[in-house]
This record gives C-alpha cells, sequence and structure tokens, in this order.
C-alpha cells in the first residue's frame, strides 16, 4: 500500500492530519489571535494593549514549540512505548505550568494581589491551552475533511 492510498481514505487520516501535513509550519501560529484575545480579557487589569498579548503569545508559543522539540527528539531515539505515553502525558501539564510562570513572571508587576493573579494565570494558561489543544484541532479536523 502506498502512502498516497492512505490520504486517499478519509478513515485513515483525519481531517487535521491532512491540514497539519500541508500547512505544518504555521499551523501553531495561526490561533495566536485567539489566544491574545483571551489572555487580553483576563489580564485586563494589567493595562496592556492587544499588540502585546499578540507579542507575548508568540513567545509563550515559541517556547512551547521549543520544548515540544525535545520531547520529539527523545521519541525518536528512545524506543519503550510505555514511558513515551507517560512522558507525551506531562508535556501538558509542563505547558500548564510554563505558561502559569511566564504569566506569573509578566503579570507581576501590575496592580494585582498575589493570589488573584496566581489563580488568573493557572486559569489563563489552562484555558489558553484548551483552546490551542482542543478548539484548533476541532476547527482544522473540519477545515481538512471538507477541503481536503
Amino acid at each position: 500500500m502506498k502512502t498516497n492510498d492512505l490520504y486517499d481514505n478519509i478513515d485513515n487520516v483525519s481531517g487535521y492530519e491532512k491540514v497539519a501535513d500541508y500547512f505544518f509550519k504555521i499551523l501553531p501560529f495561526l490561533i495566536i489571535p485567539f489566544l491574545a484575545l483571551v489572555s487580553h480579557l483576563i489580564f485586563k487589569r494589567g493595562k496592556q494593549n492587544y499588540t502585546e498579548h499578540l507579542i507575548m503569545n508568540v513567545y509563550r508559543i515559541s517556547v512551547t514549540k521549543m520544548i515540544m522539540i525535545v520531547f520529539n527528539t527523545i521519541s525518536i531515539l528512545y524506543g519503550n512505548k510505555e514511558i513515551l505515553y507517560i512522558l507525551f502525558r506531562t508535556i501538558f501539564l509542563m505547558e500548564i505550568a510554563y505558561s502559569s510562570w511566564f504569566f506569573y513572571q509578566y503579570f507581576s508587576v501590575f496592580d494585582y494581589k498575589k493570589r488573584g493573579l496566581i489563580f488568573r494565570c493557572i486559569t489563563a494558561s489552562t484555558l489558553l491551552i484548551f483552546i490551542n489543544n482542543g478548539l484548533m484541532r476541532l476547527i482544522m479536523t473540519q477545515v481538512g475533511k471538507h477541503f481536503f
């Protein structure tokens, strides 16, 4: 069976994987305007404008992608599937931890109480990761099924 035969059968490959195959380099950055809007709304008291949130989320996504490169390299070099499964499940928690730390460091100089800031950082991180991983995949799956 050829690779092209796999792509012709919609049951073998989801719509998201088809879109990711064609637009792999720009796909992670398509969702940044939505992430910036959510972080702008959550951290409204910080008095940062939308463009600053765009730049902040580009930095945050870039570091997250660098972390993913490390994990992908490990998965190429290491063959135990059970350990890799556990390792890739911890990536979600690492993303939340890094994003929470990132937002805390950035907004700690603004007029937030410490407990409120920690709560906002964890909420924003969790919400942004769910949007990035859930909503993005849902939209791209539908795009892939209809147009590819």
